[in-house]
């Protein structure tokens, strides 16, 4: 699974910038992002513990930043995804 770092660290940013909860398709949708390549990208930041998902009845999948992703500096989260990034 190819993750792309530019794209991986400007998904992050902007969840790390979202106030909230944010529906999953938006953000696809704002980073111009088709539905598989927004679920990769979710999947793989929830496996680095930095988004967070839920899913209620009814509802589309909704999206946050965790506190984790949160404390970190703008020039962290690059460094992060450079070295997850490694490992693919």
């Amino acid at each position: 699974m190819k993750i792309d770092i530019d794209i991986m660290t400007r998904y992050l940013h902007r969840m790390r910038n979202q106030p909230g909860w944010a529906s999953l398709n938006e953000v696809a949708t704002s980073m111009n992002m088709d539905r598989a390549t927004s679920r990769r990208y979710t999947k793989t930041a929830e496996e680095w513990e930095l988004i967070e998902r839920q899913h209620l009845e009814n509802q589309p999948t909704q999206i946050q930043a965790t506190k984790k992703l949160i404390k970190l500096e703008p020039g962290e989260v690059r460094k992060i995804v450079q070295a997850n990034c490694q490992d693919f």
